[in-house]
């Protein structure tokens, strides 16, 4: 089965290996803790989830709007009813944010 993983550039996550590890290339992780947005740092994803869900929803983005990525993502995955699971243990994600510029 192919898999996705996605990390923002500029950013890593530490424990990367370990999540590998732990992880099941059969299911779809996102952090959807938030209350009106999906993580979109770092997720791992089915390819076929992703070709068939979230190829194109960059287009519906509307910064004017406050309409922004992990909105979109949060609203799919409800709509579509995508079965997830959130990661085993805490993704560490360091680095600069692209949006902010902070560390």
């Amino acid at each position: 089965m192919d898999y996705l993983i996605k990390i923002t550039g500029r950013l890593y996550v530490t424990n990367i290996n370990t999540l590998l590890k732990l992880c099941s290339n059969h299911c779809n992780y996102f952090d959807m803790t938030k209350t009106r947005r999906c993580e979109t740092r770092f997720y791992m994803i089915q390819k076929s989830v992703y070709e068939r869900n979230f190829i194109n929803c960059y287009l519906k983005v509307n910064d004017k709007k406050d309409i922004w990525l992990e909105h979109i993502f949060k609203n799919i995955i409800l709509k579509q009813k995508i079965i997830y699971k959130m990661f085993p243990i805490l993704p560490k994600v360091r680095g600069i944010s692209g949006s902010t510029g902070k560390r």
